[in-house]
């Protein structure tokens, strides 16, 4: 789906749970999606589009496989998604592992929390989130903010304690 299609998705999932229960189910919403090659107008609007209807829109410009490159190190410059997978790969290398990055790799996580650092991935992200304070998603290239994730799971457990 593109960006817009997937907030309406979101929006038509909520609409079937309502009918279905009664009462949305869910806390929190989030609604993760990249750039890619959308147009910019088009991802900027669909992270409106998420905050209008109280989602919590995690997103990446270019891809999610930033967010992946920051487990292993600070990244301040702008790199095609053609790149990512290449450097995902070397820095996998340099921690020992053979691995060739598949998209959709379901041990993904498992491998970015035991050879990089989920923590130094919230720190860069937010990092670079400050350098593009105030502009536009679309023009925030490479840029993510999947570490609001995180600090959502990381408040909730805290309330749970």
């Amino acid at each position: 789906m593109n960006t817009k299609s997937l907030v309406k998705a979101a929006d038509l999932q909520i609409e079937i749970d309502k009918y279905s229960y009664n009462e949305i189910p869910y806390g929190k919403i989030f609604v993760v999606f990249d750039k890619d090659s959308f147009d910019a107008d088009d991802f900027d609007e669909a992270i409106k589009m998420c905050e209008n209807n109280g989602y919590i829109p995690l997103w990446s410009n270019q891809a999610i496989e930033f967010w992946f490159l920051l487990h292993f190190n600070y990244i301040f410059s702008k790199m095609n998604r053609t790149e990512y997978a290449k450097k995902i790969n070397e820095y996998f290398k340099k921690k020992g592992l053979n691995y060739k990055y598949k998209k959709n790799d379901k041990e993904i996580y498992n491998l970015l929390c035991k050879y990089g650092s989920l923590e130094k991935a919230k720190t860069n992200a937010k990092k670079i989130m400050k350098e593009f304070q105030g502009e536009k998603p679309s023009l925030s290239e490479s840029c993510t903010n999947v570490y609001k994730f995180f600090d959502e799971i990381d408040s909730r457990l805290k309330e749970l304690k």
